[in-house]
């Protein structure tokens, strides 16, 4: 592997890891209004999707992608002043603590209920594709959003428009606060693999990568 890419790498796990760590021991002090989560163990998927990202890509991080942000230019200072609710971050006070987005650097504010957020990355990048701008749009998805209608539904039309959207799934075996072996009657867990071996969407380029690993993602 390329060492400076490591290197690169490597900085924005680091970073990312110390910032959720402060939002956490910040909201356990009550400091920090609404709910928190962290991307612990998720890191390495978002800093390697985003460092693949060109410049007019947009992205549609989920909150445990918050690395995106990093790596598409929200600062440190912004990300503090956006948990804490005070002026001066990408969102200005106009939205909750972790629906974090900032659309002059390419990312777009997270919508809560899952995988609404796919459309609306897949009508960007469509309409700057039919504008002549070269543009791609990242989604992520996890296990338990990989079941909703909205996931298929958007990566059929996808593939129906030939649109320019990059869904990553990450398979975390959770969905919404539950270990997947525990939802009924889908095995959404399953939903990725189902997608990466199935020869029904040859429109699809699908693939699988090792999350760990922000290089190989």
């Amino acid at each position: 592997m390329d060492a400076e890419l490591l290197r690169t790498a490597g900085h924005w796990l680091h970073l990312i890891r110390a910032i959720e760590e402060a939002g956490r021991r910040l909201y356990l002090q009550g400091r920090l209004p609404g709910s928190f989560y962290d991307g612990r163990g998720q890191e390495a998927t978002a800093v390697g999707s985003a460092l693949a990202m060109e410049e007019d890509d947009v992205a549609c991080p989920l909150i445990r992608d918050m690395a995106v942000h990093l790596v598409r230019g929200v600062t440190p200072s912004e990300f503090l002043r956006h948990y804490l609710g005070k002026s001066g971050g990408p969102m200005e006070r106009r939205d909750g603590n972790i629906h974090l987005g900032a659309f002059d650097r390419g990312t777009i504010p997270m919508i809560s209920h899952l995988p609404e957020m796919l459309p609306v990355g897949m009508g960007v990048a469509l309409s700057r594709s039919w504008r002549g701008v070269p543009s791609a749009a990242l989604g992520f998805s996890g296990d338990g959003a990989s079941c909703g209608g909205v996931f298929h539904e958007t990566l059929n039309l996808a593939a129906v428009w030939n649109a320019p959207l990059v869904v990553v799934v990450e398979r975390n075996r959770c969905g919404q606060d539950a270990l997947s072996g525990t939802r009924r009657p889908s095995r959404s867990w399953f939903v990725h693999l189902r997608l990466v071996a199935s020869p029904a969407a040859p429109s699809i380029r699908k693939t699988r990568k090792r999350g760990s690993s922000a290089p190989r993602v």
